[in-house]
């Protein structure tokens, strides 16, 4: 054996070392005995017959080697499909800890937070355009998160409202189901698409259009679960918090809702409309605050009727361990006003990005 052989021998037999000590402690556990006694009395064969220079050898040892290996480590069945579902199982676990632990998704249902963030809208369109058929109409919905809806009379007679859900109103027409936007029933949309009354009912023909527009999903935001580990909260946060110790008819004990931070521990809050005021101080900064106040997009602070601050005089304070969160859209907005402060301990943390759809609105929460 030349050098050059033993070069390419050397270089075999430590490969084929490497695979079988890590094939025995794989299956150790396993694997029969007798099984592994072997292999390991075959791999110092194979290094006595490198170290004596013995081709034959080496060749023999190697190839007993093998089927040794093979024996203890039979090859599985289908090894891409298993390789790649291990990858996704992998993936998917840390997507879900990362999750979990650090940032989430959420999505804006409603207008609470407009123009923000948009919850789900609807603008007047009563036929398909271009962009609303296929392929186009999928590019459309993946970038815009855009889609032509449109809603006809399953059967002739009555229709007449069923029940409202956090995205549709349910109505019933002849026993069947009909679903149709809550989007389409917000004041600036009324021309768009209703054709029947609110709650009332009406006799429709099969087939007749109900309902057509233009529906556009609510924002979807990222959310940071840990800054608030580290750093107090902010007044002027847009934060995340779950409702299941608010006390209040109209909110479900299971949803999270997204608002404005505008109350810290200790404070008074009351509202000057369209000013909030802080400890008998008006607050014009952070910027969201004056924004509310300058932008003609925005109202300021309202006094809605039949909430805790029902007059400029009325005021909420804020306990030791609360945040008190206001809705931007204070015209249609369930938020403190109604329910009064939430727990630091419900607090989930600040949004920080809209990540979908690709709108104006994408990139940093402000």
């Amino acid at each position: 054996m030349n050098f050059w052989e033993r070069r390419k021998y050397k270089k075999l037999v430590e490969a084929l070392l490497h695979d079988a000590q890590h094939t025995r402690g794989m299956r150790e556990d396993v694997a029969d005995p007798a099984d592994l006694d072997r292999m390991e009395g075959l791999e110092q064969k194979l290094r006595d017959a490198l170290k004596a220079r013995d081709a034959k050898g080496v060749d023999a040892c190697a190839e007993e080697l093998g089927q040794m290996r093979m024996k203890i480590a039979p090859p599985r069945k289908y090894p891409g499909w298993r390789e790649n579902i291990e990858m996704f199982i992998v993936v998917l676990a840390v997507a879900t800890g990362i999750r979990a632990y650090f940032i989430s998704p959420f999505k804006i249902p409603t207008g609470s937070m407009q123009p923000t963030l948009n919850g789900i809208t609807a603008v007047a369109q009563t036929e398909r355009g271009l962009m609303d058929y296929f392929p186009l109409n999928i590019a459309s919905f993946l970038l815009f998160g855009e889609r032509y809806v449109e809603v006809r009379a399953p059967e002739s007679g009555e229709i007449n409202y069923v029940q409202g859900g956090e995205e549709f109103y349910t109505f019933a027409n002849q026993g069947r189901t009909v679903q149709i936007p809550k989007a389409f029933f917000d004041e600036s949309n009324r021309s768009t698409c209703v054709f029947f009354r609110y709650f009332g009912s009406d006799v429709v023909e099969k087939g007749q259009l109900l309902a057509a527009g233009r529906v556009r999903t609510g924002d979807m935001i990222m959310v940071d679960r840990v800054r608030y580990n580290f750093l107090p909260p902010k007044r002027g946060d847009v934060i995340v918090f779950r409702t299941k110790n608010v006390h209040h008819a109209g909110v479900r004990t299971t949803d999270h809702y997204i608002k404005r931070l505008v109350g810290l521990p200790g404070e008074t809050i009351r509202i000057d409309p369209p000013y909030l005021v802080v400890n008998d101080k008006k607050v014009e900064q952070p910027f969201p605050f004056h924004r509310l106040l300058t932008d003609p997009r925005y109202v300021g602070y309202t006094l809605p009727v039949g909430s805790m601050l029902d007059t400029p005089a009325d005021s909420i304070k804020v306990g030791s361990n609360e945040f008190l969160p206001f809705g931007d859209n204070t015209r249609s907005s369930l938020d403190g006003r109604y329910f009064g402060p939430v727990t630091r301990n419900d607090l989930l943390g600040p949004a920080f990005m809209v990540f979908w759809p690709f709108t104006g609105r994408w990139g940093l929460v402000r």
